[in-house]
């Protein structure tokens, strides 16, 4: 059986036998007379960083970044594949502008150097892509780079949308969205679909959101839109796998004398997400997926993001920038990455008193 080396493709009952991918190359030099430019590109200011830990400087940026622009391919008899729906032309070459990779790749992607793709089935009609890369297994990746393609999308009774629908937030957008359960094909890793025609959409890069995008996503969970928030939020990390704070009964002890309450966000929906987000005034949290709800938070929010060790990634502190909240990143000691580790509670009430004073 001809199989991919990725073992997050290894699946026993489908066989590996179309030629996988040649190359990449870019929709917009190849075929621009099939891509239409939606929004330009902007530049995000960099967030109020009122403190970082010594151990974070050079790691969390300062000047902002470049949202890049966003165009619409239609791609005639086109073909996605697996769950971050890579778009493949006819020449079996991916359109590396509307597929993003965490890593470089010798041929451009990682689909390339597979043995084999899955066996192709065929859609008639259009079918429309909105995953991005991990969003079909991370909240923070579909909240803030996939479900913002939505405002691009005018999907018509005859249309399917290829879409992860792995977990409850999937499912709570398609229905918002109101797609028809008979138009949804979910992803999964053995995807591999050609259609009459492929919708593709190329975004900015993961995490970084532009304006219009923010906006759209207030609007489209109808989240309140306020200039104060008055609740003051420790979201908690035990109902994870990794990242928990290991001294965390003797974290919350502290918090309490400054009116924190700890929540939990793992099974609350998206809806009542942002209904807490929107009453934040001040929110602390280990670097994880639930600050993306951010997003619907309050002119006056603030926030206080720990750092497990080795783990630093600057994707909020950056957002901070687009949504002007005064931020602190602190550093929570040398642990890799899947490891509870331990604070200094002392430490982080220094850092509660700066935001608050």
């Amino acid at each position: 059986m001809n199989r991919p080396k990725s073992r997050d493709y290894l699946q026993q009952d489908i066989r590996w036998t179309v030629s996988p991918p040649e190359g990449c190359i870019t929709a917009n030099e190849v075929y621009p007379e099939l891509v239409t430019p939606l929004s330009e590109a902007q530049k995000i200011a960099g967030g109020h960083v009122i403190h970082l830990s010594s151990e974070l400087e050079g790691k969390i940026p300062l000047n902002g970044y470049h949202s890049g622009p966003s165009s619409m391919l239609r791609l005639p008899n086109g073909r996605l594949f697996s769950q971050n729906a890579t778009v493949i032309d006819e020449n079996n070459l991916i359109l590396s502008d509307f597929v993003h990779e965490f890593l470089e790749y010798p041929k451009g992607n990682r689909v390339c150097h597979y043995s084999g793709l899955p066996e192709c089935q065929k859609v008639k009609g259009r079918l429309i892509a909105l995953p991005t890369i991990s969003s079909w297994k991370n909240y923070y990746h579909w909240l803030i780079d996939a479900v913002p393609k939505l405002r691009f999308i005018n999907i018509q009774p005859e249309d399917k949308i290829l879409t992860p629908m792995r977990s409850t937030f999937h499912h709570e957008v398609m229905a918002r969205f109101g797609v028809r359960p008979e138009q949804i094909i979910a992803t999964d890793f053995n995807t591999h679909f050609q259609a009459d025609e492929i919708i593709a959409f190329s975004t900015p890069l993961p995490g970084e959101l532009n304006q219009e995008g923010w906006s759209f996503l207030k609007d489209f969970f109808n989240a309140p839109q306020k200039e104060e928030g008055h609740h003051r939020y420790y979201i908690s990390r035990k109902d994870t796998w990794r990242r928990r704070i290991s001294n965390e009964v003797e974290l919350e002890s502290m918090l309490a004398q400054f009116g924190f309450e700890t929540i939990v966000m793992g099974k609350r929906t998206i809806i009542e997400q942002a209904e807490l987000f929107s009453n934040a005034e001040l929110v602390l949290s280990t670097h994880g997926a639930a600050l993306s709800n951010l997003a619907f938070g309050p002119q006056n929010a603030k926030l206080i993001e720990s750092f497990p060790g080795d783990f630093i990634q600057p994707i909020f502190a950056k957002l901070t920038g687009l949504w002007k909240f005064p931020y602190i990143g602190h550093y929570g000691g040398n642990r890799p990455d899947g490891y509870d580790y331990q604070v200094d509670v002392s430490e982080i009430e220094s850092l509660i008193e700066k935001l608050t004073l």
